[in-house]
């Protein structure tokens, strides 16, 4: 009975289980999910001969270790979930894959040196200490990328960057801290519909001639314009740029600017000038951040609204530039747009 009352739940994704456990519990009776799901998981061969795909919640974690990650990747099927076990783990490349259920990888306290990832959709990845070395570019590196997550994971010591999208879109960077970077957090170019909340940036090294950013966006002339990109929740301290949007005009040809960039709720002290930064910028906001000068700082930061922009500024607190405008109180709540969910 208490299989069949799992079975029922689990068919109608309402079980009471946890994907990271084997113990189903109702009742107060423990009841192993594998012991349980067993002759439905027997029979997957048969129903996949009559076009029945078992759901994704039935199928076993798959472990993961230094040696298997690769090819676990490689080889994974639509809604797999991996975890990591402890260890370091060398570089892994990913590349021509399309999941849909995504595939999940739970990294834990697994010490990583980088993710390198093209032309990938579908995977969501949570926790992980990405260690750099002070020798390796980047932590999560991806060129055309849909359907993405990256959640909660710890960068450390990179030359370029913890995290760098270029042509992605849908995806979520939440809750993810950088440490020692010698240039940036978050890169994010040619892209669009990324949501970016509650990163933290702390204890940048920058690298001789390096402008450190917490988070930067940029276009490319190449591309439309990076758009419909939503960052708030930041927390950056020390010597670096804040969050930054800049556009750039070479031999007269322009990058082309922003669509609608929202930079709302972010608490910045820091080094340099640019602790707010949108420029050409088109039915953008900037509001409702905390923005304060660094000890020992190079420049005084402030919000910074350029060339042919159209911003939204209210509600933001300058504390070296109280004359500064965009600091008058806003009229209406932030109205977010629907934060990208997770990878399906």
């Amino acid at each position: 009975m208490q299989c069949k009352a799992l079975i029922h739940q689990k068919v109608l994704g309402r079980a009471m289980v946890s994907e990271r456990h084997s113990i189903w519990r109702r009742g107060g009776i423990a009841v192993p999910v594998a012991f349980c799901l067993m002759p439905f998981i027997a029979m997957q061969p048969t129903l996949a001969a009559v076009g029945v795909v078992a759901p994704a919640a039935f199928l076993p974690a798959l472990e993961a270790t230094p040696q298997t990650l690769q090819g676990l990747l490689d080889n994974a099927a639509p809604g797999d979930v991996i975890h990591l076990v402890p260890g370091d783990y060398a570089e892994i490349r990913l590349g021509q894959r399309d999941w849909s259920p995504a595939v999940t990888v739970e990294a834990g306290t697994a010490r990583l040196r980088g993710v390198v990832m093209s032309d990938v959709a579908g995977l969501s990845w949570h926790g992980g200490i990405f260690d750099g070395g002070n020798i390796v570019r980047n932590g999560i590196n991806i060129t055309r990328g849909q359907r993405l997550s990256i959640e909660k994971v710890s960068f450390t010591r990179y030359l370029r960057n913890g995290i760098g999208l270029s042509e992605v879109s849908d995806a979520r960077v939440i809750g993810n801290s950088f440490s020692e970077m010698g240039s940036d957090g978050i890169d994010i170019a040619l892209s669009r519909r990324i949501f970016v909340d509650g990163t933290r940036c702390h204890d940048f090294k920058p690298t001789p001639g390096a402008h450190a950013d917490c988070i930067q966006l940029w276009s490319r002339p190449n591309a439309p314009p990076t758009a419909d990109i939503t960052i708030i929740n930041t927390v950056a301290a020390g010597d670096m740029q804040g969050v930054t949007a800049f556009n750039h005009v070479r031999n007269g040809v322009d990058d082309g600017g922003f669509d609608r960039i929202i930079f709302a709720n972010n608490d910045i002290r820091i080094t340099y000038a640019q602790a707010v930064s949108l420029y050409d910028c088109r039915d953008c906001i900037a509001r409702d951040n905390f923005v304060d000068t660094w000890p020992q700082a190079h420049n005084r930061a402030r919000v910074v609204v350029q060339g042919n922009s159209s911003v939204m500024q209210c509600g933001n607190v300058i504390k070296t530039f109280p004359d500064l405008p965009g600091q008058q109180p806003c009229s209406a709540p932030l109205q977010l747009p629907g934060a990208a969910p997770p990878p399906v």
